[in-house]
């Protein structure tokens, strides 16, 4: 989940997960419903019809909420239908080994995969760009009751899933956009600003649905601003789960092309991230399946792989002291991209979380994991050793690491994966700094901007 968190009630903006300063209060009037019911994308009114369906929804509103509390403990459930709320309204959380057991049961269809999403094998040299694949269908009708003079489309659930983008500054000034992925009966992304005349959050664009076979599922498994073409400025790439790669410019939401990856294994691509591995001034994809990594180019060239070397996660960065960039994964593979090859493997793996870090008193970064419970670690790939660890109550749904504070050294932040909170932690002690309770269950990402141009980051 994704919450928005204040430091004073003075700002009455729209809740989407923001964190001015330190002693803060929860705002969650409107993430909170997006866990319980999955609404469609689109709400439409009619103006013939409009103070109809306001009696009718005041109705509606008003019956929901006599009966909220015994729906609550019947509706709040994990990402394995398992309840988080028992019927007295107390929260409910599993421990490891029962969460395990969950995960073996749901493990065919984990992370939306119904089944086995593709059979093609990996191929050990560079293939010629693989075929295009037909451009998304377009969405049902709206309902027959006359055309809609305004539409809005939903949150759902499982907001910023594969990622929470906070966007460069518009030229002429004004505030962020934030790109965002969530699902609501399908998976989509969509771009919304902060309204300073109304303090709310005004929705930019609605992707398009990726679910073209009723029969199957996509969900999206990356979600990256970068320029990896010279089509336009910047483009918004977007991974899918089936393999698929969709490239939008950031400016106008235009698609700019999309081409089939091949790669996508039994349980489908895992993790996206974007990375200039060659000094053209383009970025190039590395994305991962389970068990591979594979670098694209964005005309949908495979240019290499390195099989073991993928995982749930990856990140790219300047990891030693050799002009490369590396990759790391979670499998426990770091990739000189130089060689294209192993530079060190570590027993075990990463986690399931990955992030990258200043190392203070070296010219590269620090390697930060999260395992999937209790610790945080960081490693200096560099002389191929652990540094530090950071131990946390529970489970880990999410990390980051960014400057919330304004003092110019990045924390690293943890959500609690099921009821709990977001702690923030100093990079250079790795003391809490502070602590907010989440009043949703699970953290699925992290983001940080000034996205309401107050001059202080808001964590998201």
């Amino acid at each position: 989940m994704a919450i928005r968190l204040r430091r004073s009630e003075s700002k009455k903006n729209l809740a989407t997960g923001l964190v001015d300063g330190k002693s803060l209060l929860p705002l969650v009037d409107f993430y909170s419903p997006m866990k319980k019911v999955l609404l469609p994308r689109f709400l439409f009114v009619s103006r013939d019809v409009a103070s109809k369906v306001f009696g009718i929804a005041f109705f509606v509103v008003c019956t929901a909420a006599s009966i909220n509390a015994a729906d609550r403990a019947r509706s709040v459930v994990n990402q394995y239908g398992a309840p988080v709320i028992d019927a007295k309204g107390h929260h409910v959380n599993y421990d490891r080994k029962t969460l395990d057991t969950m995960a073996r049961i749901k493990r065919p269809s984990q992370r939306g995969a119904a089944g086995p999403v593709g059979t093609r094998k990996p191929t050990t040299t560079p293939s010629p760009r693989p075929h295009p694949t037909p451009a998304p269908r377009p969405g049902p009708p709206p309902p027959s009751i006359g055309r809609p003079f305004w539409q809005y489309s939903v949150f759902g659930s499982n907001i910023g899933g594969s990622n929470i983008i906070t966007g460069p500054i518009p030229p002429g000034g004004g505030t962020s956009e934030i790109v965002f992925d969530s699902y609501s009966y399908d998976s989509f992304w969509q771009s919304i600003r902060y309204n300073r005349s109304t303090g709310n959050y005004d929705q930019v664009f609605v992707g398009p649905s990726y679910n073209t076979d009723p029969f199957s599922y996509v969900s999206i498994r990356g979600l990256q601003l970068a320029k990896v073409t010279n089509a336009s400025d910047r483009q918004i790439v977007v991974m899918l789960s089936d393999g698929r790669v969709y490239l939008y410019d950031f400016a106008t939401k235009a698609e700019l092309g999309h081409f089939d990856t091949g790669v996508a294994g039994n349980y489908g691509l895992t993790a996206l991230t974007v990375s200039d591995l060659n000094g053209d001034g383009l970025g190039e994809l590395i994305l991962t399946n389970e068990s591979d990594l594979f670098v694209f180019n964005a005309a949908g060239q495979l240019l290499w792989q390195v099989a073991g070397a993928g995982g749930n996660d990856v990140v790219a960065g300047q990891m030693d002291n050799d002009p490369a960039v590396e990759i790391a994964a979670t499998n426990g593979v770091v990739v000189d991209a130089g060689t294209r090859a192993a530079q060190w493997t570590y027993g075990g793996g990463f986690g399931l979380h990955l992030k990258l870090a200043p190392f203070p008193g070296e010219k590269y970064q620090q390697l930060i994991s999260a395992s999937d419970w209790q610790f945080v670690y960081s490693y200096d790939v560099g002389r191929q050793l652990p540094r530090w660890s950071i131990e946390t109550p529970q489970d880990i749904g999410a990390i980051e690491v960014a400057d919330v504070d304004n003092d110019g050294v990045p924390e690293v932040i943890i959500g609690d994966g099921q009821w709990g909170n977001v702690h923030v932690h100093d990079l250079i002690t790795q003391a809490l700094k502070w602590e907010v309770n989440n009043p949703e269950h699970g953290v699925t990402n992290i983001g940080v901007g000034d996205v309401d141009d107050d001059g202080v980051a808001d964590l998201l």
